[in-house]
């Protein structure tokens, strides 16, 4: 078994369903780390890293991981040094076998060991023109492989870092938001003896990596409360910007942008509505912290009345109309918002005005 740490015969036929990932975290691919069905290429990846070693004296990835964590990350998205600029005297096809032994896709990687071992019978030095020139071909597709697993763990990474911050942002919308109105609910439920009580979903509300999570209070007899909340990511927000600020070029081009309050960026924001569209907003703000400060916006007509734009008061802009209308409003505009400082009773005081009228 070429995984340390595990007393396996390393074949085809001996692998189980039952048995896992794992081994030792200097040298376990990218899939181990997520428990998959062991397999070959597992195997190729952590043989890969003892040859990377061997050619050079030197772990592929620097610094070289002291934690468990830090193992994880180095072979998930971290970028192997390439063994040529450690060993410059490698050959051209050595360093092809060392590269696609540690691709971090194992659909990449070799499919069994006799793929390596031909190749390995096959090593010499050039002798003659055309193999200099194929030695000089190989090492120019090297390059090119290093900049396409450079692009991969770029994006992995990228995804990574998105999806934690949707878990955090996910998890600060439960414990601020969810959690009262849940024990606002079940405390109303406990104290009336009537048979319809308020019902909410007592499951995931949210596939994991979505940046919208929607989550509903059904309130007897006709009425429900619905929240619809977004963690912001830069790449979901485009706007138009001047090509040439600085001459005033009249072009424009998009960019990517995360929307502002007051000039910090908004981690979140959301529409809480009841079924006669009375509502509020709420903003998740970042407070240069883990975690972020909540607001509450509270909205109403202003010169609406003269475009025919009145909405019933109170109203929350929806999702899709939040990027434009939260600079509006903090000018002179058709509808008018109040900010608040997040606080428990605030909330739940509106909360029970869009249940049950009453404040």
């Amino acid at each position: 078994m070429i995984i340390f740490g595990l007393s396996k015969v390393a074949i085809e036929g001996t692998r189980t369903l039952t048995f896992k990932g794992g081994g030792t975290p200097l040298y376990m691919s990218p899939e181990a780390w997520d428990l998959s069905k062991n397999t070959i290429q597992m195997d190729i990846y952590a043989m890969g890293m003892v040859f990377y070693e061997l050619a050079t004296l030197q772990y592929p990835y620097i610094p070289m991981p002291t934690t468990y964590e830090k193992c994880k990350e180095a072979h998930m998205y971290s970028q192997a040094i390439s063994a040529s600029k450690i060993n410059p005297n490698l050959s051209a096809s050595i360093i092809s076998i060392i590269n696609r032994m540690l691709e971090k896709s194992a659909k990449r990687r070799f499919a069994n060991w006799d793929e390596i071992i031909e190749l390995l019978n096959v090593q010499h030095k050039p002798t003659s023109l055309i193999d200099s020139i194929a030695a000089t071909a190989v090492a120019a597709i090297n390059k090119q492989d290093a900049i396409r697993q450079e692009q991969v763990n770029r994006q992995k990474q990228k995804q990574h870092e998105d999806e934690d911050f949707i878990k955090l942002v996910h998890s600060q919308f439960e414990q601020s938001i969810l959690t009262p109105i849940i024990e606002f609910a079940e405390t109303v439920n406990g104290q009336y003896a009537g048979k319809d009580k308020l019902t909410f979903p007592a499951n995931q509300y949210t596939a994991p990596g979505q940046t919208k999570f929607y989550w509903k209070l059904t309130v007897p007899p006709n009425n429900s409360i619905t929240i619809n909340f977004e963690a912001i990511l830069k790449d979901n927000f485009q706007r138009e910007v001047p090509i040439d600020r600085v001459f005033r070029n009249s072009g424009t081009r998009k960019e990517n942008y995360i929307p502002q309050y007051n000039k910090r960026n908004i981690l979140g924001w959301g529409e809480v509505t009841n079924k006669a569209g009375l509502g509020f907003n709420i903003i998740l703000l970042d407070s240069g912290e883990l975690y972020g400060d909540w607001l509450i916006m509270n909205n109403r007509n202003n010169f609406s009345g003269l475009t025919g734009s009145m909405r019933r008061e109170p109203f929350a802009f929806s999702l899709a109309e939040l990027p434009e209308e939260l600079p509006r409003v903090q000018m002179t505009h058709l509808y008018q918002s109040d900010f608040e400082e997040f606080t428990a009773e605030s909330f739940l005081r509106l909360i029970n005005f869009l249940a049950f009228g009453s404040t």
